[in-house]
């Protein structure tokens, strides 16, 4: 079960906003990578063509016995999307993670947190309404034009 204080939502260039603290990360990271042992069955195999969502985070980390953090990981970097997972504190960016060569070098997320994304709603509301949603990019990136572009948040 999610409390409200963990948020994993995805985008569709897909970000997973996650609570885990910075000095954290390097170990649910090393973890997630499989340098850690997790789970005795290939993650990957499992992950394959399942949408990144909260509930495919929260399937996979229940039958690997992992945090959602660590699954969280491991979907974005070996799922069949491209994807990013950003982490927010208090609205504001503290890392992220963008580990597919399809997402541009060149896309960066906003340092804080847009409060009409469907993420920071979600947040405000304990996940009363986790539905998926289409925001503007904007929302997540400081790229030019972005505006006529959209991302979906699941």
């Amino acid at each position: 079960m999610i409390s409200a204080s963990t948020l994993c939502a995805s985008l569709n260039v897909k970000s997973i906003t996650s609570a885990c603290s910075a000095a954290d990360f390097a170990s649910v990271a090393m973890s997630a990578m499989g340098l850690i042992p997790t789970a005795p069955r290939p993650f990957a195999p499992r992950a394959k063509g399942r949408p990144i969502t909260l509930e495919t985070v929260g399937d996979l980390a229940t039958v690997f016995k992992m945090s959602q953090t660590a699954t969280a990981i491991r979907l974005v970097t070996y799922g069949s999307f491209p994807a990013m997972l950003i982490y927010y504190e208090q609205g504001r960016r503290k890392w992220f993670l963008r580990p597919s060569n399809d997402i541009p070098a060149s896309l960066w997320p906003k340092e804080q947190l847009d409060p009409y994304s469907v993420s920071a709603n979600l947040l405000a509301n304990s996940f009363a309404n986790s539905k998926a949603g289409d925001t503007r990019s904007d929302r997540w990136f400081e790229r030019e034009n972005a505006t006529k572009y959209y991302v979906r948040e699941s």
